[in-house]
């Protein structure tokens, strides 16, 4: 292999290293049927509460498919999706101010403790 090549991978692993420290270790949740890459199997229902302010990002992200209910806040919606856990954990991350992941509880715990260790970096 070229050196370019070898310095880009060892890059790509020293990025991946960071996204595990701050992440926790990556799930394998890649699923074929017949031979084919099948997302609806590495997809979950999620639960969340937002912020109504966010709502046009919410429906950006998730397309059409997303079912928004009446909160008891007036400022908030529940809103339930079907989405990759992983890529939701990313999502939240990112609008973590505006969001509380309500379920699943796997789901939950993961982004816990991904705010844990990002505080423990900012102390």
């Amino acid at each position: 292999m070229a050196d370019g090549t070898l310095a880009r991978m060892d890059a790509g692993n020293e990025v991946g290293d960071l996204a595990m420290g701050l992440f926790g270790d990556f799930v394998e949740v890649t699923a074929y049927t017949d031979g084919k890459l099948d997302l609806q199997k590495m997809m979950d229902e999620i639960e969340f509460i937002a912020e109504k302010s966010i709502i046009d990002q919410i429906f950006e992200w998730f397309g059409k498919d997303v079912k928004v209910f009446k909160s008891d806040d007036e400022n908030k919606v529940r809103v339930h999706i079907k989405a990759s856990p992983n890529a939701m954990l990313h999502w939240a991350m990112q609008y973590i101010e505006n969001v509380e992941v309500t379920a699943p509880e796997s789901l939950r715990a993961r982004i816990k403790e991904a705010l844990k260790q990002g505080g423990e970096r900012y102390k």
